[in-house]
């Protein structure tokens, strides 16, 4: 799991990606299984210097082209600021993992840490003011792949999928460059929640907000369904996503 944090004030937008989350199907890795054959050709080609032979040679020990890595979508994180700020800082922690951002609004100030967990499979936010009831914010989430929400005791779940087929964009404009299918790629679930210690929280179908609030922390958990190169990502999906309704 990956975030870039971009830090704004009025609004902080995170990119989220998941390293398994790409477009495509299960392949044959045996797809060319004569391709040693041309190998003895690009080492004499090599050999003599003839370097545009060798490329042209090379390309006879290569597969299909590979699909898309498929970010999955931005987080928001819209405050209800008003004024202007002041005294914005902003750092990454690289040995810890944590990234942090704070500023002051009308003498209130403000800090986010941001932490995401491999072991925990999770991040969270941790959102805070040093003035009692001046923290409010509502969260939300889009994504350029196929998805919808739910929202059930104040936790907002994200589903969707890949497309089957994402072509490389130097391969220029192609028609149908981009394929979704309800009935194949790999699924994602992207579950965001908000632990507040006091102020009011309400939701939507698409948002959770949390109004005049001082503490907060927001957590978010995504998973796909991929489970090997050679594997059909349905099989998992529809095991993960019986799981997520038995629990």
């Amino acid at each position: 799991m990956g975030a870039s944090v971009f830090g704004g004030v009025e609004m902080d937008k995170i990119y989220l990606n998941d390293a398994t989350l790409w477009s495509g199907e299960p392949v044959d890795p045996n797809m060319n299984p004569e391709a040693y054959k041309n190998i003895p050709a690009i080492r004499e080609a090599l050999k003599n210097e003839d370097y545009k032979l060798a490329d042209q040679l090379q390309k006879q020990v290569q597969g299909k082209f590979s699909e898309s890595f498929a970010p999955l979508g931005t987080f928001s994180i819209d405050f209800k600021h008003k004024g202007a700020f002041h005294k914005y800082y902003r750092e990454l922690n690289i040995a810890d993992a944590m990234s942090k951002v704070t500023y002051e609004i009308d003498g209130v100030t403000y800090s986010r840490e941001y932490l995401v967990s491999n072991p925990a499979k999770v991040m969270v936010i941790k959102l805070s003011s040093n003035k009692k009831g001046a923290l409010s914010f509502e969260i939300n989430f889009k994504s350029l792949l196929k998805h919808n929400f739910s929202n059930s005791n104040n936790t907002l779940q994200a589903k969707g999928y890949a497309p089957i087929k994402a072509e490389p964009n130097y391969r220029g404009n192609m028609p149908n460059a981009v394929v979704f299918d309800e009935q194949k790629g790999t699924r994602f679930t992207a579950l965001f929640s908000v632990k507040n210690t006091d102020g009011v929280i309400s939701s939507s179908d698409s948002t959770i907000s949390l109004n005049a609030g001082t503490e907060a922390l927001v957590f978010i958990s995504v998973a796909t369904s991929f489970n090997g190169f050679d594997k059909n990502p349905l099989q998992k999906a529809s095991m993960m996503w019986q799981l997520q309704s038995s629990n």
